[in-house]
């Protein structure tokens, strides 16, 4: 496996002819990673692209991967001779000591289910191209009338779109694991998920996830058979925002190969329903790939695609948040990036979450940086490190989601006083009867209500009173959200309005 680095469209071109495989996630001018048989190695040269051999024997590293986990397993059938009948805590920190094939993964979530049905719940949510079933872990706070758990904001989660990242399921099932056995424990995690909702789909590639097990250790795709002799769909090309563009394939047998349309693929819309089914309770996405090390956000469909603002600033500020909390975990560094900057990739999911549904999305590339079978000692620490991040994740989506504000932290005298509220989810959940600029100037003394408009669909703006040099003016948003739904204790079909406040303040120079 080397690392090259070409300069030109025409490079570019050479080496995918020679390549064996792509390991990277995106395809572009730049570095690139790939699978190469090595009596290529001399065209590398020849096309003048310089190189670095990452991994020297490809099979010898498998071999040895394999070694480690069968010595793994080995110790645990002598210490648990039956683990089926294994009578472990709610989070098994044993159970991450190695890699899980698919029915083990889909034991382990069962007994989180089994043994704390009050907080996670299993369900089946489609079926693959082979007919296998694919299935969510539900993860919330006992279901209350005051707060029952269908209505409670939800973050959906899931990994393994990508047949061959074995790293991807364990740190998913590390962070549902963590979630249910810490809410006894932890005062954090009781209050996000006595306010919140968390949806696992740990293998979304069930069928690819199998053949790596048992046929291919480095198949990336589905298992379709496209009728051509060849087989596989990239199930996150197949998304439905901008399908068919930059970073995807036509062609049946390349490892990008988008499909015949968008949502073609049974997988892809069993996690695309889930997604619908959660509504306008859904608040954020995360897709769990590897390898790299890297926390995207959207957009990343075409070169040059900008991010609109406010958004590009709260997604980026989250991204530097997620990165942040890992390295003071562990000391690993995840790089925050917008996912085009690594390379156009249309069709992706991160890219449909935010843009079709307008909702918080990242993709974060997990451990390594060069290879997708990390050894096992790296699994323990990859899942801590991403489940104190998802915690920050949960409490910003949970609390901040659905509006976004750039504060105005100084203006001068005679600058525009507009200020900007832009919602995050779609503008119809507001009662726009209700949008009000609370403002004072200085810091005490009440605070007067002026109405908010409509300057463009989900952006309402308002102006700042007018104020003296120096003078500090205080401001938060007052709204009111309709569900459209009633809770328990109402009349059925009366519209709920919940109150919301978002607090800013500026100073007048």
């Amino acid at each position: 496996m080397v690392r090259v680095r070409t300069t030109s469209q025409a490079q570019l071109d050479s080496v995918l002819e020679i390549a064996a495989d792509v390991w990277s996630e995106r395809i572009g001018i730049g570095v690139l990673e790939l699978q190469l048989d090595r009596d290529q190695l001399g065209r590398l040269s020849a096309i003048g692209v310089p190189y670095d051999i990452l991994i020297e024997d490809l099979q010898a590293h498998a071999d040895a991967h394999a070694a480690d986990m069968r010595a793994i397993r080995q110790r645990e059938a002598t210490q648990t001779p039956d683990e089926s009948r294994r009578v472990a805590g709610v989070h098994d920190d044993s159970w991450f000591a190695t890699y899980r094939t698919l029915d083990e993964i889909s034991q382990y979530c069962e007994n989180l289910a089994l043994q704390r049905p009050e907080l996670a719940s299993i369900s089946t949510i489609g079926q693959s191209w082979e007919g296998r079933d694919m299935f969510s872990i539900t993860i919330s706070g006992p279901d209350t009338v005051a707060s029952p758990v269908n209505e409670r904001p939800a973050l959906f989660i899931f990994s393994t779109v990508h047949a061959r990242e074995w790293i991807a399921p364990m740190t998913t099932c590390y962070i549902a694991s963590k979630l249910v056995s810490d809410y006894d424990t932890d005062d954090q995690v009781r209050m996000l998920l006595d306010h919140a909702r968390v949806v696992v789909v740990p293998v979304g590639n069930p069928d690819g996830y199998l053949y790596t097990w048992s046929v291919e250790r480095y198949w990336r795709k589905s298992r379709r058979d496209n009728g051509d002799g060849n087989f596989g769909v990239d199930i996150n090309r197949n998304w439905g925002y901008e399908w068919g563009g930059s970073g995807s394939s036509g062609q049946t047998g390349s490892n990008t190969y988008r499909g015949t349309a968008p949502f073609s693929e049974p997988e892809t819309q069993a996690l695309r329903d889930v997604a619908l089914g959660l509504g306008q309770s859904l608040v954020a996405h995360i897709d769990y790939h590897s390898y790299s090390q890297l926390v995207l956000w959207p957009y990343g469909y075409a070169d040059g695609v900008i991010t609109p603002e406010p958004y590009a600033s709260e997604l980026q500020a989250v991204s530097g948040c997620i990165a942040d909390t890992i390295f003071s975990t562990t000391g690993a560094y995840y790089n925050p990036i917008q996912s085009v900057d690594l390379y156009p990739a249309a069709g992706d999911s991160s890219d449909w979450f935010f843009g079709e549904l307008a909702r918080m999305s990242f993709t974060i590339e997990l451990r390594t940086r060069n290879s997708f079978s990390p050894p096992p000692s790296e699994i323990r620490p990859c899942g801590r490190e991403n489940y104190e991040a998802f915690l920050v994740v949960m409490d910003k989506a949970a609390r901040h989601h659905r509006y976004l504000h750039q504060p105005m932290q100084q203006r001068e005298l005679f600058d525009e006083r507009w200020v900007r509220l832009h919602p995050f989810a779609n503008a119809e959940v507001i009662d726009d009867s209700s949008l009000t600029l609370m403002t004072r100037i200085g810091t005490s003394g009440t605070f007067s209500a002026l109405p908010m408009s409509i300057e463009s669909p989900n952006v309402f703006t308002a102006e700042l009173p007018e104020g003296m040099c120096g003078d500090q003016v205080q401001y938060y948003f007052r709204l009111s959200e309709v569900t459209g739904q009633s809770r328990p204790s109402q009349k059925q079909g009366k519209l709920i309005r919940t109150s919301r406040s978002i607090q800013r303040e500026a100073h007048i120079h």
